[in-house]
């Protein structure tokens, strides 16, 4: 599905950390303008997509639109700018790069991350951005407030033919398969209603994930996202591996995967014949959790694509191809009654 470069490039450079996805919620809403047949936002700034309607069965893609980033927390009278911190980051891996500061009309200015003591002594306090200015009037000038949003300012490109860095493939890869599953069924009957939601705040306590499944209550959630790979120098686990296909994901700190959902996936995958990984995400959760939390309860499973350097400003993805095709295809009341059989 990773096909566009210029669209990749586009939505993954764009300046989307929490609490401002506002670019990255206009790419998302311009580039299925004509393909789906209405769209809805939830009091957050998270877009519901609508592809198709009156069937029966409501099935939602989840992706969160936000990366990790900064704030402006404080200008200092040298004309510096300390950060607040939003998202993991880890202030060793941050410092020295260079980043972007989105002013609130929408000016952008490039600077320095830098620290204020040693490398491995670098706490987020220690963090400033350097934009060449020399006194808090001269930067105040700019238009730069306590509150602007910070984003790194890496320019997405190919490592080599099948591997691309990028600064937000957390979670843009999610946004870009959404998206192109949408356009995939654009003039195919489904037997269900199918949505694509890109989601805000995820990356601060996975907000958005709640507001938009709770306003749409749809009767399934397929969640994408990313996870560290584990195939790597240093790493003492197993799975996940770099390169070797998604990860179904039977659990995490926030859900636990439908079964039915689980083996419906598995079973679309043997039937392609795709490489395909199970996993537990210890470390932390996706929308999935508070998505299947909504409401009276949702079905849902997490699929999420291992990667290299999450949450830093170089974050690596192999080019899989991706098993949703087949599984939207597969979507019937038949598996909705598996799924709530006991409820009959």
């Amino acid at each position: 599905m990773l096909k566009n470069f210029e669209f990749i490039k586009k939505i993954t450079e764009a300046h989307g950390p929490a609490g401002s996805e506002d670019e990255v919620r206009n790419i998302i809403r311009e580039e299925l303008n004509d393909i789906c047949s209405s769209f809805d936002y939830d009091n957050l700034g998270s877009i519901i997509c609508r592809l198709s309607e009156n069937k029966k069965i409501k099935v939602a893609v989840v992706a969160h639109m936000d990366e990790v980033g900064f704030l402006v927390e404080r200008i200092t009278k040298e004309g510096y700018i300390r950060v607040y911190q939003l998202g993991g980051i880890d202030p060793v891996i941050a410092q020295n790069n260079i980043v972007e500061i989105k002013t609130y009309l929408g000016s952008k200015i490039k600077g320095i991350l830098s620290s204020d003591t040693s490398s491995k002594e670098t706490k987020i306090g220690n963090l400033y951005v350097d934009i060449g200015c020399q006194s808090e009037d001269e930067v105040k000038k700019l238009g730069i407030e306590i509150g602007d949003s910070i984003t790194f300012a890496t320019q997405t490109q190919y490592l080599d033919s099948k591997n691309i860095i990028a600064k937000s493939w957390d979670d843009r890869v999610g946004c870009i398969l959404g998206i192109e599953l949408l356009k995939k069924f654009k003039n195919i009957e489904l037997n269900c209603d199918l949505y694509f939601i890109g989601t805000v705040q995820e990356e601060i306590g996975t907000r958005g994930g709640k507001t938009s499944i709770n306003k749409l209550q749809p009767d399934i959630i397929i969640n994408l996202d990313v996870a560290t790979a584990k195939n790597t120098l240093g790493s003492k686990e197993l799975g996940r591996n770099y390169g070797e296909g998604p990860c179904f994901v039977i659990a995490d700190k926030l859900a636990l995967g439908n079964k039915v959902l689980l083996k419906e996936f598995i079973k679309s995958a043997q039937k392609i014949e795709s490489k395909y990984q199970l996993d537990f995400l210890k470390g932390g959760g996706t929308d999935n959790g508070p998505g299947s939390n909504s409401g009276h309860g949702i079905a849902g499973l997490s699929v999420v694509l291992p990667v290299k350097n999450c949450h830093t400003p170089y974050t690596i993805l192999n080019e899989n191809d991706f098993l949703l095709e087949e599984f939207v295809r597969s979507l019937d009341e038949e598996i909705l009654n598996k799924i709530y059989s006991y409820k009959k």
